[in-house]
């Protein structure tokens, strides 16, 4: 087989600064003494204490630091086994302007086909050996920015973790894990059944990272032996658990450290927080004793929560659960479900925007059923773009989205035309960040990393009130028949809001200052000082903002537009925000037009540095 070298060019991006770190510089997997080095040495190489390099790995003061190149994809011959901790990532350039989430260039890990039925780990198998514990070692493993595929198909099915087996400390940070196959743990199984000394049992973290498509006759995401994970601002999602037994969910617990009573709203041993769990196949997750979830958005799967806690130790609080099962055609509320009525009784619930098989919960915080005058999603549309406001102006969530930028995506909640202020919501404003210790306060961030301001909503999802101004803009070139009127979107720049339509202007802003009907947004144009206005410009409900120009003559257009919101019309003293544009016109001079839509200064920064003769890259090592 031809080996494909990343070396050369892969070591000048490196440069002297991380020399000590080990750069994989093939996306074969060999073993064998050459210049190269693949992961699977990397990876020996770390497990045999770098004492000196390594068939082509490492130098005099190495790390345990491996490095993958962007956006290859790295195909195993067999599962590799991890024994000492060791961090794996991915580096890339950035280039100055890019506004990319991180994710977005990740490395892929792949398998081969046909794997043993009694693999423990498709890809990676963590701190599953004698040697471990015979040193007694603490293996802690860090994945960042990688991906993590499978085959997706029954011949790479494995007994336990279709991507990883883990006994070892274990961190996932904006990783995406995908089509992994196994008995049980689609994606992960966290092994570790010692019920005196935690140490011995593994645990994972995972932060802004992504399970989706995995399957497993138990745990279709994660299977857990004991409770031992805690979830951060991430997505499981799509993934299938083919079990039914009582407890039999895709994220899924074996059994219980403790039958002791401990304050679970303190410190609970295992967690979900500001995190989305949508279109699994089977139950999203069970709540055991000492299991918290909170801030989460839990939408469209089969059957939303489970329960089955004995000390009162588990709780559901500050979340949505709702549209469990997804079908449209199915009659049945499986938005929570409780192994007995003891269980029911014995269950947290505080403060969730739920279904009625949930209940009220606590009385001294309790749920809200979503009223029947409200449906889910708009359209009852699982994934997509939010359509405008007046598209089923009762659903109070837009289907999941994410753009080209973001590495996640989520279910925004809605602002509707309904609503009277921003308090008689089902969401918003709903949660206490400061509680008494008989109640669960709100995480404090959403899936996002944004803050609340006071009080906080209930989901994963915390609505922001969109006040910085914005620029959009576009190149026209004079003469080109197809490019003669610019189409902006302005979506972005509303935050999480949406126009308000034109029939309501005049009720939140009264009448047009020249006397003008109202276009939606209640749309004002105010033109830049020295600058006079070169065309027309309208607007409508999508946010599609169209500007023609009065005269094809070169020159520029500079201009600032004043809409209001569904979210800005409750604020009298401030229903505008101002989103600046720039039209650039220029002759036909058969270079390709350029379209510039950002946020902020950074599209000013653009423009200067244009002027001033050239655009300047800066190298950023991640």
């Amino acid at each position: 087989m031809l080996k494909k070298s990343l070396g050369i060019a892969l070591l000048c991006i490196m440069g002297q600064a991380y020399s000590a770190e080990i750069v994989v510089t093939t996306t074969e997997d060999i073993v064998r003494d050459d210049k190269e080095c693949s992961l699977r040495e990397a990876v020996q190489y770390i497990n045999q204490g770098m004492d000196k390099p390594y068939l082509g790995c490492g130098d005099d003061k190495p790390v345990p630091v491996i490095k993958l190149k962007e956006k290859e994809i790295y195909k195993l011959n067999s599962p590799l086994q991890i024994i000492r901790s060791m961090y794996i990532h991915t580096t890339y350039e950035k280039k100055m302007g890019d506004n990319l989430e991180d994710g977005l260039s990740n490395a892929t890990i792949t398998i081969m086909d046909n794997l043993p039925a009694n693999t423990l780990g498709g890809i990676f198998n963590i701190a599953n050996s004698e040697t471990v514990s015979e040193k007694n070692q603490t293996v802690s493993v860090r994945l960042r920015e990688v991906t993590l595929e499978g085959c997706g198909a029954i011949s790479c099915k494995v007994s336990k973790g279709g991507l990883i087996y883990n006994q070892g400390k274990l961190t996932l940070e904006y990783v995406k894990l995908h089509r992994g196959m196994a008995n049980d743990g689609g994606a992960i199984y966290i092994a570790g059944t010692n019920k005196t000394d935690q140490t011995k049992n593994g645990s994972l973290t995972v932060q802004n990272s992504l399970l989706e498509n995995n399957t497993a006759n138990e745990g279709g995401a994660i299977y857990n032996e004991l409770p031992n994970f805690h979830i951060r601002q991430s997505v499981i999602s799509k993934n299938t658990t083919t079990a039914t037994s009582s407890r039999s969910s895709n994220i899924y617990t074996e059994d219980v450290l403790s039958n002791e009573e401990t304050d679970v709203l303190v410190l609970p041993q295992s967690s979900i927080y500001s995190s989305t769990l949508y279109g699994n196949t089977g139950a999203a997750v069970t709540i055991l004793d000492a299991i918290a979830i909170n801030n989460t958005t839990i939408i469209s799967n089969s059957i939303g929560v489970k329960f089955d806690v004995v000390n009162k130790l588990g709780y559901l609080a500050n979340s949505i659960v709702l549209n469990n099962p997804g079908s449209t055609s199915a009659n049945t509320d499986q938005n929570c479900q409780f192994s007995s009525e003891q269980v029911k009784v014995s269950s947290i619930l505080q403060n969730n925007l739920v279904g009625n098989s949930c209940g009220m919960g606590s009385s001294i915080y309790a749920n809200e059923i979503l009223d029947d005058a409200y449906t889910v999603l708009t359209g009852d549309q699982l994934e997509g773009k939010c359509p405008n406001i007046t598209t089923s102006s009762n659903a109070i969530l837009c289907p999941y989205f994410k753009n080209e930028k973001q590495f996640l995506g989520y279910f925004r909640p809605r602002i509707l035309m309904t609503y009277t202020s921003l308090n008689t919501t089902p969401i918003l404003n709903k949660g206490e960040q400061n509680t008494d210790k008989t109640k669960a306060g709100c995480v404090g961030y959403d899936q996002r990393g944004k803050s609340p301001f006071g009080k906080c909503d209930r989901g994963a999802i915390e609505i922001q009130d969109s006040r910085d101004t914005s620029l959009v803009g576009q190149d026209l070139l004079i003469g080109k028949l197809n490019n003669e009127v610019a189409r902006i979107s302005i979506i972005e720049a509303l935050g999480d809001s949406d126009l308000l339509p034109k029939e309501k202007c005049k009720e939140v802003v009264l009448d047009h200052p020249q006397g003008e009907e109202w276009q939606d947004g209640c749309l004002l144009i105010e033109q830049q000082a020295h600058v006079s206005s070169k065309g027309t410009v309208s607007l409508d409900l999508d946010g599609n903002l169209v500007y023609t120009p009065k005269n094809p003559k070169a020159g520029a257009d500079l201009f600032t537009i004043r809409v209001v919101t569904t979210m800005n019309r409750f604020d009298s003293n401030a229903a505008y925000l101002p989103i600046r544009v720039n039209i650039v016109m220029e002759v036909e001079n058969n270079m390709k037009s350029d379209k510039v839509k950002t946020s902020g200064g950074a599209t000013s920064i653009f423009w200067l540095i244009l002027l001033m003769g050239g655009l300047t890259w800066r190298k950023l090592e991640k």
